[in-house]
């Protein structure tokens, strides 16, 4: 029966043929069976389409109630060869035949998605569009309206209207601030005015490159609504804000100064603490700053000098009447401080130091008569710069101390130059032994505790290290001379029991000798006690600043980091090593704490020895929300220009830094550019589209990376001709292909002009032909 069938059809094909006036060549030349590119199905995830699907309408549209959120759709391809290409709404993909498409974020209103079905060996495409409503979100449950809004200076466009909530208003350059003045809302609403600039009450500061301010009306249910005022000043006047001159009492400016150079550098001895900059402007009547505080014109202004070795920086602000201003700064250096603390000699007033001084020899003995009760040390620095202290005292290089006492026994003298950096020193003991009779302890005992170091006659001070139980101490002493008396804490004994404070305290035993003449042997003895010591030495942080500097006295800071900071280590030390701390409740000095967006408080608490006294401090760490990404598409080309090397070109702003970028065309994909996101989170991609850009509609699609790590997308449609020019041109949706009829038409000139006819005519019965053996193949395939 099949075959009968296909006889007939290819009969009747041949008929119409021959009269149409075709000859038909017979042989076993096969006829290519053209593939239909058409769906046989189109399903959603949701809802219904707004009719039954027929693979010949390509057309359909579905509402979705407002709660949905996400959509995909299904399209399966009446021939298996067939290749799918979906656009979701958000992104192109090819999607096999049968398979749902990555689900889509719906929108409030008309969303448009795409199937276009392709077949191999080319030829035309047919492509399926769904237009999925959905509805707008149910009034809130409270009015959310503002009766009125209006600003101090410029006027609202559009005007007011409760409804509106966009904004805009142009001001004068020279209007630094703007006053809203706002309306009542309806009682139990709140109603709070923000800016990207600071607020104070209802008074919003001006950027000069443009403000966004808001006004948010919240109910009591938390929904909210808010009214958007975008505010631009005009273009800055211009004046002459350079400066005539600037001058400093110490050191040179580099360079030479030029009103047209606005950054200079300075170096100057390390003793310079303070200096004076003075600044002219070129123009008199300018208001001249210095690091935001006011300077006369002309007049040399006293500053201070930190030692940094990044410099002290000083920022000069020229501003005209007019506001137009202009900055100059100046990095001041401190030389490095100099190091030697070496002496070049040293000596004493009545006896010899032995060994000889010599600047690498750091201790002497000298023995004096009994009869020498003082005597003064002289001492000559390297270095003038250097400080020299004798005994602690600040004494002048090569200038004879005051008198220094001399007890019988060893004296030990210091003698300690600091350089000029005021870390680096040396230290020079000269131990001057007066002689006197034997004064000598023959023994030194201590109950209860053990002496260091061990007793030896020679030696007068001791400590003793006792733990918290013990209380007192048993101290017993006798002398080389048995005529000699002893005093143990001004009691004459030989033997006594001290109690022992918690703390430090000294224990003295004095020999005396016949003629008054006596030795002191002292105990330094300190008994353990509990610490209270609470208190933190410092706050370390991987990102961000303290604010204020840290200070043991105070327990509150903040610090600010960037949106990419996910996570921040916070460390914290102790005055006392006895001390536990705390971070969030957890044992630790040191955490990494994970960071959201907005404000992260962390607490640190130490805990002194004692397990009583505590101190808390709170660090509230605030990471910064993710900038929003602004893809902006400049196409060079119009309708009518030649589609051959048109030019288009992209510039992305609020990226991710170091992440990819394309540019690719489609409906066939072609990457025409592609590039790394700069540090800044900018990239700039150009191209041209290429000539063998097809007749038909296409896209070009930017896909890149935000800051928080989600897609950007932004897509430019055209379309075209077939004479390789551009037709439609859109940056907000999709342009159908249509070729104008000058374009379509053949025209028909010459003698000849009756032989398209005939070949039309022809080129009909052939197509009919050709339909025939596709249909009767196509019965032949299903039976």
């Amino acid at each position: 029966m099949t075959r009968t069938h296909t006889r007939r059809a290819l009969a009747l094909a041949l008929s119409l043929t021959l009269g149409a006036g075709l000859v038909v060549a017979t042989g076993p030349t096969a006829v290519a069976i053209p593939l239909e590119p058409t769906l046989s199905s189109l399903t959603t995830s949701i809802g219904d389409l707004d009719a039954t699907f027929d693979p010949a309408v390509t057309n359909y549209a579905m509402t979705v109630a407002n709660t949905a959120t996400y959509f995909s759709f299904t399209p399966t391809a009446g021939d298996p060869s067939a290749t799918i290409t979906t656009w979701n709404g958000d992104a192109e993909a090819v999607t096999p035949s049968g398979t749902p498409t990555t689900p889509s974020w719906l929108r409030v209103g008309a969303n448009i998605m795409t199937a276009t079905v392709a077949v191999p060996g080319g030829g035309p495409s047919v492509q399926y569009t769904l237009t999925v409503t959905k509805l707008p979100a149910p009034p809130p449950a409270y009015d959310l309206s503002l009766s009125s809004l209006a600003v101090s200076q410029g006027s609202l466009s559009p005007a007011f209207d409760s409804a509106t909530t966009s904004y805009s208003v142009d001001v004068p350059y020279e209007t630094t601030t703007l006053d809203f003045m706002l309306g009542s809302v309806p009682a139990g609403n709140g109603l709070t005015l923000s800016a990207t600039m600071p607020v104070d009450a209802m008074t919003v500061r001006l950027a000069a490159s443009g403000t966004l301010a808001w006004i948010t009306v919240t109910a009591p249910d938390s929904t909210s609504r808010t009214y958007w005022v975008t505010i631009t000043r005009g273009p800055a006047p211009t004046a002459d804000v350079d400066l005539a001159n600037l001058e400093l009492s110490v050191g040179t400016l580099t360079p030479a100064f030029d009103p047209s150079i606005t950054n200079y550098t300075a170096t100057v001895p390390y003793a310079v603490r303070s200096m004076q900059i003075t600044a002219t402007a070129s123009t008199s009547g300018h208001t001249l700053t210095l690091l935001n505080t006011p300077m006369t014109d002309g007049a040399p202004t006293t500053v201070p000098l930190n030692f940094d070795p990044m410099g002290n920086g000083f920022g000069i602000n020229v501003t005209a009447a007019n506001g137009v201003s202009k900055g100059y700064n100046v990095t001041i250096t401190r030389d490095q401080p100099s190091s030697n603390a070496n002496l070049t000699s040293l000596s004493l007033s009545n006896a010899a130091l032995s060994p000889a001084f010599s600047n690498a020899e750091t201790d002497y003995a000298v023995t004096v008569p009994y009869l020498t009760t003082s005597t003064t040390v002289t001492a000559v620095a390297a270095d003038a710069t250097a400080i020299l202290r004798i005994n602690g005292t600040d004494t002048a290089s090569g200038v004879a101390s005051s008198p220094i006492a001399l007890r019988i026994g060893a004296n030990s003298i210091v003698v300690e130059p600091t350089a000029e950096d005021g870390v680096t020193t040396t230290r020079r003991t000269i131990v001057v032994t007066r002689e006197a009779p034997d004064l000598d302890l023959a023994s030194l005992t201590v109950a209860g505790g053990t002496l260091s170091p061990a007793f030896d006659a020679a030696t007068t001070a001791y400590t003793l290290a006792l733990p918290y139980p013990v209380t007192s101490v048993d101290v017993a002493a006798t002398s080389v001379e048995s005529d000699w008396t002893l005093r143990i804490q001004g009691v004459e004994t030989g033997a006594s029991t001290i109690a022992t404070p918690i703390g430090a305290s000294t224990i003295t035993v004095r020999v005396t000798a016949l003629h008054g003449e006596f030795r002191d042997y002292t105990i330094a003895v300190t008994r353990e006690a509990p610490s209270t010591n609470a208190i933190l030495s410092g706050i370390s942080l991987s990102g961000g600043t303290l604010a204020p500097s840290f200070s043991t006295g105070v327990h509150n800071y903040a610090a600010s980091v960037g949106y990419l900071t996910k996570e921040i280590t916070i460390g914290a030390g102790v005055a006392d090593a006895t001390a536990s701390v705390t971070i969030n409740g957890t044992a630790a000095t040191s955490a990494t704490l994970a960071l959201g967006v907005g404000a992260n408080t962390v607490t640190i608490v130490t805990t002194a020895q004692d397990g009583i006294t505590t101190s808390t401090t709170t660090v509230v760490i605030t990471r910064q929300a993710a900038p929003l990404p602004d893809v902006d598409i400049a196409l060079g080309f119009t309708a009518g220009d030649a589609a051959a090397g048109a030019p288009f070109t992209i510039n992305g702003a609020n990226l991710l830094p170091g992440s990819a970028a394309t540019v690719t065309m489609h409906s066939t994909p072609v990457v025409l550019a592609r590039g790394t996101v700069l540090a800044d989170g900018t990239i700039v991609l150009s191209a041209r589209i290429p000539a063998g850009a097809g007749a038909g509609a296409h896209r070009l699609v930017f896909e890149g990376t935000a800051v928080d790590g989600t897609a950007v997308t932004s897509t430019a449609w055209f379309t075209v001709l077939a004479n390789g020019r551009i037709g439609a041109v859109s940056l907000t949706g999709p342009v159908a292909y249509a070729e104008p009829a000058a374009v379509r038409a053949l025209p028909v000139t010459g003698a000849d002009a009756a032989a398209p006819a005939i070949v039309g005519t022809a080129g009909v019965a052939f197509g009919a032909l050709l339909l025939m053996l596709g249909g009767a193949l196509r019965r032949r395939a299903r039976a």
